[in-house]
């Protein structure tokens, strides 16, 4: 949200997830649309880093003989140091165009001082649409988070898709991630917890495995119930598509 006359620090988060498999079809836009990935490490030991969707089945962190089984079309490229330097600088260079204070961080993220910028961009999520138009323009796949500071930015851009960007307004910030914080660090320790329990106290396995499918049940139920639309309305974000 924008806020006139009032200035509250505020920090847009720029990610590309996968700035090598980025950079590689920035440099080749021929490669558009066939299955490819791009590979780290030496040699055998090479490992898939991210694939295109049309690499059906072709997952980060299998070796490159088995994406080429599930994938026998699939087309192989090293990571090149090169085109990553280019497509972050051409990150950078696009956070230059929307604020003066921009920082870099690792290949492929870079914050910008979004405080004041209301006047000359509207409400916040404008200013975002904006970022992630230029991004478009430079076939950046770019996901933006703008919030009160560094850490929930780049929360918020992790958690965003590729379109739409996310907002957190200001103040807002435990609203939107403090049940995450919890359910992600502050109850790992339930599952091995039960399971233990549950072994100790029956002797079976599958006993165990059972209950612990019952916690990923209850959560499907439970995730089932949240509104996202609703959340994304508040927050001046556009409403993530559906269908």
């Amino acid at each position: 949200m924008g806020h006139p006359g009032k200035l509250l620090p505020r920090i847009a988060c720029l990610q590309v997830p996968e700035l090598p498999l980025c950079a590689l079809l920035r440099a080749r836009p021929d490669l558009h649309d066939r299955p490819l990935a791009v590979t780290e490490g030496p040699g055998r030991a090479a490992r898939v880093f991210a694939a295109t969707e049309e690499a059906e089945a072709v997952r980060p962190g299998m070796t490159a003989a088995q994406a080429q089984t599930v994938c026998p079309e699939l087309e192989l490229y090293p990571a090149d140091p090169e085109l990553v330097r280019q497509a972050h600088a051409a990150l950078l260079d696009l956070a230059h165009a929307f604020s003066p204070r921009v920082e870099s961080g690792p290949a492929g993220l870079a914050y910008l001082e979004a405080t004041g910028l209301f006047p000359v961009f509207g409400p916040e999520a404008n200013l975002v649409a904006r970022i992630q138009e230029a991004a478009g323009r430079l076939d950046l796949g770019m996901r933006v988070g703008l919030a009160s500071g560094k850490g929930v930015a780049r929360t918020a851009a992790q958690e965003a898709d590729a379109t739409g960007g996310r907002v957190i307004p200001p103040g807002q910030e435990a609203e939107y991630f403090s049940l995450y914080e919890i359910s992600d660090k502050g109850t790992s320790w339930l599952g091995p917890m039960f399971y233990g329990l549950a072994l100790q106290f029956t002797g079976s396995y599958r006993i165990s495995i059972v209950l612990l499918i019952v916690f990923f049940l209850i959560g499907l139920a439970i995730l089932t119930k949240v509104d996202v639309k609703r959340g994304a309305i508040a927050a001046g974000n556009e409403p993530p598509v559906t269908g």
